[in-house]
């Protein structure tokens, strides 16, 4: 997105912007409302049944309808545990969730390098890996992969390819694919959401 942002380069001011270049997990407080879609399980574990080895790597496939255009900066993870016993059939939970009040754990943050523009009726698939670290095994490596569709352009950038006989200017505003496009259209619907008169 921000080598081609209306046509103007800003990828100099990349070192400038905020998570830009995370490499690491932000642990932090976020607002439900921050949030564009109910959540996904990634991972069960029975604490009675599981195997050290069970604990080495975890993989989940997680897709997500988009039900209205957004904007996805990257992922929120959190943990619930629920608690029994044999002469209780009830169980407490204990909850992490960013619906619930606030823990000294919060929540995990994993940004995306750029930001994705899914319009509604997308579906964005996403590839989960964790892998415990062998340096510390109370430490886990995590790696997002947003897997490539027909149903939505994942490339926040223009594509260099596009045919050399396609008009320069579109009209605005314009129902292609181009992620420029896009973006004007979903601006466009913000704008007019919040001036709405009732």
């Amino acid at each position: 997105m921000w080598k081609n942002y209306f046509d103007l380069n800003f990828s100099p001011l990349l070192p400038h912007i905020k998570n830009s270049d995370l490499s690491e997990c932000v642990i932090e407080t976020i607002e439900p409302s921050q949030l564009v879609h109910d959540a996904q399980l990634i991972q069960s574990i029975d604490l009675r049944t599981v195997q050290i080895e069970d604990l080495q790597s975890m993989h989940s496939f997680c897709q997500f309808d988009i039900d209205n255009t957004c904007i996805i900066s990257g992922f929120c993870f959190w943990f619930d545990c629920y608690f029994s016993s044999a002469e209780n059939s009830s169980s407490v939970r204990l909850t992490t969730n960013p619906s619930s009040p606030p823990t000294h754990w919060k929540q995990t943050l994993v940004f995306l390098p750029e930001d994705i523009y899914p319009l509604k009726g997308d579906v964005v698939p996403v590839d989960i890996r964790l892998k415990q670290s062998s340096e510390n095994q109370r430490h886990y490596n995590l790696t997002i992969a947003i897997q490539e569709n027909q149903s939505m352009d994942i490339t926040s950038e223009s594509s260099e390819e596009e045919s050399e006989d396609e008009p320069e200017e579109h009209p605005i505003p314009c129902s292609c694919d181009r992620d420029k496009c896009k973006l004007i259209r979903m601006i466009m619907e913000k704008y007019d959401e919040e001036n709405v008169v009732e």
